[in-house]
């Protein structure tokens, strides 16, 4: 019995020693585990960390791209007044030039026909002169021939000017 008891006793301090290195791996492994899960919360709470600074940047930025697009939106109102009031002083200037171009016609159609109007009372007025002056002439030649015709210096009645 001594072989069987001596293989016992050898497996039984196999199993001892097998359990003791066991145990030392075991608490070796547990510090492991243990410096593992300190590093992995270390590690968790910066992500954690980083990922509130993101959150919080993300914040800004999407309030600062809400206030950019009413600030773009408020822009295109402008903008689209701007262009309708372009659109109608445009059309009120060419309204205004269309009227202007009418009137100077009008005005220039109006000069033609006083033109005409005061070349032909010019025209009149000139032949009134001319005969006027035809008549003046003739009143002077004839008022000279009845001067000479009768003799001034015996009638003291007479006084006509010599011309």
């Amino acid at each position: 019995m001594t072989a069987a008891f001596e293989e016992l006793r050898v497996q039984a301090e196999n199993d001892r020693l097998e359990m003791s290195f066991k145990r030392e791996n075991s608490g070796f492994v547990w510090n492991e585990l243990e410096a593992l899960k300190e590093e992995m919360a270390k590690t968790g709470m910066e992500i954690g960390n980083k990922l509130d600074e993101r959150e919080e940047k993300n914040k800004v930025l999407k309030k600062k791209i809400t206030s950019e697009s009413r600030k773009i939106n408020i822009y295109e109102g402008k903008v689209a007044k701007l262009r309708l009031l372009y659109e109608e002083a445009a059309m009120i200037q060419r309204e205004t030039e269309r009227k202007c171009q009418q009137r100077i016609q009008e005005m220039v159609a109006l000069m033609e026909k006083h033109k005409h109007e005061y070349e032909k009372m010019a025209e009149e007025k000139d032949t009134e002169l001319k005969v006027y002056k035809i008549k003046q002439q003739e009143q002077l030649a004839a008022g000279k021939s009845l001067v000479r015709s009768f003799p001034t210096a015996n009638n003291p009645m007479i006084d006509v000017p010599q011309v």
